[in-house]
């Protein structure tokens, strides 16, 4: 009976980490696509701008997104990039807690 109940003291702090490491890969994968996104957006607006310009009379409407709006959009894709990068750095300060954590579980077998 004790075997049994070592193994699962040993296992669960490993399981936790999966664990973790699963949801912390799914994170990673959602800011990726938000900073992409964000990226895209930025340059769908200066593409529309830059034609809307060249095709459109001096008098004309023009109907794309104005330079500010390209700013706006430069701005959110920014937070987008720092928020990854701040995502980065606490993974790195968890994973490091998470080792140090297995590490005195497996010294206390």
């Amino acid at each position: 009976m004790k075997p049994l109940f070592t193994g699962i003291l040993l296992t669960t702090p490993v399981l936790g980490l999966l664990i973790f490491l699963a949801i912390q890969g799914r994170e990673d994968v959602r800011l990726d696509v938000d900073v992409r996104q964000a990226e895209q957006r930025v340059d769908d607006a200066r593409f529309d701008y830059g034609f809307a310009s060249a095709w459109n009379s001096p008098g004309g409407k023009v109907l794309a997104p104005s330079p500010e709006d390209i700013k706006r959009l430069q701005a959110e894709a920014d937070q987008a990039k720092q928020a990854r990068k701040a995502s980065a750095e606490l993974s790195k300060e968890d994973l490091a807690a998470m080792r140090s954590a297995v590490e005195e579980a497996g010294a206390a077998k």
